[in-house]
């Protein structure tokens, strides 16, 4: 199984011991429903769109990016 899986038997192991305690959804990554630490505060993704729709229309994401990297 470790095999087929490309993991080491100990991983597969500890996978076989979170299913039997928690079932499938145990197996899913321990992150999710948690915002991301990274994250852009809400008043900041806010401004990137509003200059996305209105000043940097048409712009690629890199060029977008090197735009708003000027302001």
């Amino acid at each position: 199984m470790a095999t087929a899986l490309r993991v080491t038997i100990r991983h597969v192991r500890r996978l076989k011991r979170r299913f039997e305690a928690g079932g499938a959804t145990a197996l899913g990554h321990r992150s999710r429903g948690r915002p991301a630490p990274r994250r852009l505060r809400a008043a900041v993704r806010a401004e990137v769109s509003r200059l996305m729709t209105t000043l940097y229309v048409g712009f690629n994401d890199t060029h977008l990016t090197e735009k708003l990297r000027e302001v």
